[in-house]
């Protein structure tokens, strides 16, 4: 059976979906389809329903690709990526063996095509039978009540997805017809645009009157920082324009992507020729080390090097850096502990608890994180690397101020939250945060900074230089009032 057979008898399944796709490629206007498949449910079946959005998004896709290829087999168009452009090396070549190389050149692309369109159904096919003994699957574990309402939702979101992908279609279809139209199959322009986000440039601010305020700021903080992370066609740029890729017919996401994604549990093949190669070479030339004389030498001596080792070694004292400049600060164990359980004994920062609420804290973190992701927030990437499945208990530590008492130094207090619940939290929160603090007009990056910013100030004999230290900076912020002032700089920024 040739592969146009094939194609023909697969598609004879899904009628109306046919028609749509040939009126979506002859005509300029979106035509509406419908899919089906699911995803959601309850806890006990959330693997299921999860899979099952998957297979069904996958198997969209798969279609949508097989009919778009044989598409542009039946318009003898070849999509860009697949045409290729290659000319034998040739002083005067022949213009006819040219005509002739080029025609195999596009035949060639064709039978890629055709390779494609196959393989496309026959991933689509597969898809398809997943998907059905998911659903039958599915069926037998729920009530038909949850089914029905839970199909509904996954239906809907596949409409949804369905016309942005028949949209970059019909987009890309069209783009490549231009290109013969012009006469510009093997030319076509590729404009490099320089690109720079609006918090990272200095800008001014149009009539606040005409700023457009989110509509959605009640959704939640993440959705307040998605909203305002959008490109602003209202914002002027000093230096470099801010393009509007909605207005050149670019397809712009709604979010603000973020990058964030769990790590990869790739595990490469162990055995590679290559790789073994190199190994027995640098085997053999770690062996070679032994016979060979040596140039360098301790810098310390014995007794100094023994000395380290001694302290690095004493139970009975503290090493740590100073909280200002990169001094080395030896501390009496029981002194550093004494400072500890000084600060700690701030009811008004710290509390003792009865029992370790790490597991209640996790389920409405996760809670919290599933109804991002099912509204749309959130993607799945982005879901998985903020939930932190194994979580340890944060540790605090204090760095001495020498700067405040050479003495008796009192500490500064870190949290180290590494591997701790919230660490991805306050990663995918700072990400969207930063821009904005350095946006700030008070915001001084570091003592270079402040040396620029005041470089070729006058100094008048009236002139005092203050600073301003603040005890406990961050334990004295409410967090209730920190929140709110997050929710001010956001909205001010709109």
């Amino acid at each position: 059976m040739d592969i146009q057979a094939e194609s023909t008898m697969t598609l004879d399944k899904n009628v109306a979906r046919l028609a749509a796709a040939e009126a979506l490629f002859n005509a300029v206007n979106n035509s509406d389809l419908e899919s089906g498949n699911n995803e959601g449910g309850t806890k006990n079946q959330r693997a299921l329903w999860n899979k099952l959005w998957k297979n069904s998004k996958k198997e969209q896709s798969k279609w949508w690709e097989a009919v778009t290829l044989q598409k542009y087999i039946d318009c003898g168009r070849i999509p860009r990526g697949l045409r290729i452009f290659i000319i034998p090396t040739h002083k005067n070549p022949d213009p006819e063996m040219v005509v002739e190389w080029m025609e195999n050149n596009h035949q060639c692309s064709i039978n890629m095509l055709k390779i494609l369109v196959k393989y496309a159904w026959k991933d689509q096919s597969r898809l398809s039978d997943e998907t059905e003994t998911i659903i039958k699957d599915l069926k037998e574990l729920c009530t038909a009540e949850v089914f029905e309402k839970e199909m509904e939702k996954c239906n809907e979101k596949l409409r949804k997805t369905e016309d942005a992908l028949k949209v970059k279609k019909q987009q890309k279809f069209l783009q490549d017809l231009k290109d013969y139209e012009r006469g510009q199959i093997l030319t076509f322009g590729r404009k490099k645009l320089k690109l720079k986000k609006w918090f990272e440039t200095k800008v001014k601010d149009q009539d606040e009157s005409s700023n457009k305020k989110p509509s959605n700021l009640e959704i939640g903080d993440i959705g307040l920082l998605h909203t305002l992370c959008e490109l602003d066609e209202n914002i002027v740029a000093e230096q470099d324009p801010i393009l509007n890729l909605s207005q050149m017919g670019i397809e712009v996401d709604e979010r603000c992507p973020s990058n964030f994604k769990p790590k990869s549990t790739f595990s490469p093949s162990v055995n590679c020729d290559a790789i073994n190669v190199f190994e027995k070479g640098v085997i053999g030339c770690l062996k070679t080390l032994r016979y060979m004389r040596r140039s360098k030498y301790d810098n310390l001596s014995r007794k100094h090097r023994k000395a380290i080792e001694s302290l690095k070694n004493d139970e009975n004292i503290v090493i740590k850096k100073s909280d200002k400049g990169e001094n080395i600060v030896i501390l009496s164990r029981d002194d550093y502990l004494k400072e500890g359980l000084r600060q700690l004994q701030d009811k008004e920062s710290y509390s003792v608890v009865d029992k370790n609420e790490m597991l209640i804290a996790k389920k409405k973190v996760f809670e919290k994180l599933d109804e991002w992701k099912e509204s749309g927030l959130i993607e799945w990437e982005e879901d998985q690397f903020l939930k932190v499945e194994f979580p340890i208990t944060a540790a605090i530590y204090f760095l001495p101020k020498l700067h405040k008492n050479a003495k008796n130094p009192p500490g500064r207090p870190i949290v180290s939250s590494m591997g701790s619940l919230l660490e991805n939290v306050s990663k995918y929160v700072d990400h969207f945060l930063r821009p904005f603090v350095e946006a700030l007009p008070s915001y001084i990056k570091d003592t270079r900074e402040f040396l620029r910013t005041i470089n070729g100030t006058g100094w008048e004999k009236d002139f005092l230089l203050l600073s301003l230290a603040v005890d406990s900076l961050y334990t004295c912020i409410p967090p209730e009032k920190g929140i709110e002032a997050v929710r001010h700089c956001l909205r001010a920024r709109s």
